[in-house]
């Protein structure tokens, strides 16, 4: 009887052991597989990682471009509006012309000198001739 249960007890461990060995079988199948499917998707997500820098890349040249067409504009308006005063004056000269002022008020309104008063209104004279015509 001690060899008898000896031998059903071994049966019983060899059992558990290839019932074991089947398991870890089926785990290590099941975890192959869920690496392949994680190893395609860091796959996916690199290429995808990668598409983004290089679509990155060219958006700041785009914004870098922008940013420069935007400080030439700032300059080219910095300058016009330090000549502009000069622009303004002239054409406030014109409109006073236009409604009769004589030179001493060109001058004295507008802060030009008697030789562009004297332009002014020679100007406006010849814009008025023409428009009778």
């Amino acid at each position: 009887m001690n060899i008898e249960l000896t031998t059903i007890l071994l049966l019983g461990i060899i059992l558990m052991s290839v019932v074991l060995s089947l398991t870890q079988l089926i785990r290590i199948r099941n975890d192959k597989k869920r690496i392949s499917t994680l190893e395609s998707t860091v796959n996916e997500l690199q290429n995808n990682f990668n598409a983004l820098c290089s679509g990155s890349v060219g958006v700041g040249k785009r914004i870098s471009r922008l940013e420069s067409k935007a400080r030439q504009q700032a300059e080219r308006q910095f300058r016009l509006e330090h000549k502009a005063p000069d622009l303004q004056s002239y054409g406030n000269a014109a409109r006073l012309a236009n409604k009769g002022a004589d030179m001493d008020e060109l001058v004295d309104h507008c802060g030009l000198s008697r030789g562009e008063a004297e332009l002014i209104l020679f100007l406006n004279s010849q814009q008025q001739a023409q428009s009778t015509h």
